[in-house]
């Protein structure tokens, strides 16, 4: 029986079985049959799609791609195997193919990414108002949807007040929370949305609800995130456009005194003020770097203790000395909370730096404009370096199915701006 990929029906299938395993995929935890199913779906779309493998093999991401396994190989070789370097393999390649894979259907040149965001939009909506449900059923402190294998394996319950998203899925859900809020953002700019001003009250109703609740939960990083992706988009919108040095300055400035406003009489507010409080000091203690520093403050300590001792300047203790996300390494007990500190701990400075790229290449190949694509690359850069402080991009997979869909959906919106 020969199989053909007639309007890109591959590419549709595999877009919907990954939307399936970002949504549901932390929760109902069989691992082995997701990555099963992508990897049987990725070898499908890669030898029945030429358009796939033509998105796929485009740009320098293959090039950098090889720098990185000659990297590893370096890394092998300098430093013991140790226990855990197929499995870390294993995990950096199956984030690689997953990011990638989405990206590369966004880029290819044709309208297989938009249609599907579009029949998508009310299925996602849906999935975000139950998920604000569960999340405040959460935090009424019934116990809704956590499994107590969470719990035994970690019993701050805050962590697992994360809506429908899982085992300590903060970071997911605000990755997803910020989608959703692009995702809707992108579809009031299509012509065939309607009622725009009420899908506009729905928008900020149920994005002031995300907030709300996550001021009472450990989820600080939609706080911080979202602002990172709002500024991101600014600076893209303004770079992109066709004006000239002083207009796009006016431009920077007037945005930044908008922001400052907003800020400014929100602060006012006696919740939002104490999360500003309680923020102040995680970001204080992050950057102060104290020996004693614990939980959210070791993000970056654990970097900068690799590069106090040496071995983050070369080729790290070895990829395969600890597990990407297994704490209790070295002396710290959230070892894994962050890709900056993870990467460089374990491969050295220079294959964090080469991934970095690597991920700003993958996601500036989206369909983009030659004239647009060097800033947009730059900021993806800065804006990547700053997830991976914050966040374990490089190493988790539902973070990258949802990461990917943001930057697809986000730099699809900024190409409308002319």
């Amino acid at each position: 029986m020969r199989i053909n990929n007639k309007e890109n029906k591959i590419e549709k299938l595999m877009l919907n079985y990954l939307l399936i395993m970002g949504l549901i995929g932390r929760y109902i935890e069989y691992s082995f049959l997701w990555n099963f199913g992508f990897l049987m779906l990725f070898l499908l779309i890669f030898l029945l799609s030429s358009d796939f493998r033509h998105s796929f093999f485009s740009g320098r991401k293959i090039l950098l791609f090889m720098m990185l396994f000659f990297l590893l190989f370096m890394n092998a070789t300098l430093n013991d195997f140790g226990d855990y370097f197929f499995s870390n393999l294993f995990q950096i390649i199956k984030v690689v193919l997953l990011g990638t894979t989405i990206v590369s259907i966004a880029s290819e040149d044709n309208l297989v990414f938009e249609e599907f965001i579009n029949k998508k939009i009310v299925l996602l909506n849906v999935f975000w108002i139950l998920n604000i449900i569960s999340l405040f059923l959460q935090e009424m402190g019934t116990g809704f949807l956590i499994k107590q294998s969470w719990i035994e394996s970690n019993p701050y319950l805050i962590d697992h007040w994360c809506g429908l998203f899982g085992n300590s899925g903060t970071h997911v859900l605000a990755i997803f929370s910020i989608f959703i809020f692009w995702v809707d953002l992108y579809y009031l700019r299509l012509p065939v949305c309607k009622n725009r001003r009420l899908i506009r009250a729905y928008l900020f109703i149920t994005t002031s609800l995300m907030f709300l609740l996550s001021i009472t939960n450990d989820n600080k990083s939609l706080f911080i995130l979202f602002f990172i992706f709002l500024i991101y988009y600014i600076l893209c919108k303004i770079f992109v456009k066709k004006n000239n040095i002083v207009i796009k300055f006016v431009k920077i400035l007037s945005y930044t005194l908008l922001i400052f406003i907003v800020l400014s009489l929100l602060i006012k507010i006696p919740a939002v003020n104490n999360l500003y409080y309680n923020l102040s000091k995680t970001i204080n203690s992050l950057i102060s770097f104290n020996s004693n520093a614990y939980g959210s403050s070791e993000r970056l300590l654990i970097f900068v203790n690799s590069l106090q001792n040496g071995f983050g300047w070369g080729f790290g203790k070895g990829f395969g000395a600890w597990s990407l996300d297994s704490p209790n390494y070295l002396g710290f007990t959230h070892f894994g909370i962050s890709s900056i500190g993870t990467i460089v701990t374990l491969c050295g400075i220079w294959f964090y730096s080469i991934l970095v790229l690597f991920w700003a290449s993958v996601f500036s190949s989206i369909r983009i404009s030659k004239n647009r694509k060097l800033i947009i690359n730059l900021l993806n850069i800065i804006i990547l370096v700053v997830m991976s402080i914050y966040t374990t991009i490089f190493t988790d997979s539902y973070l990258i199915i949802w990461c990917s869909l943001l930057f697809c959906v986000l730099i699809k919106r900024i190409e409308r701006v002319d």
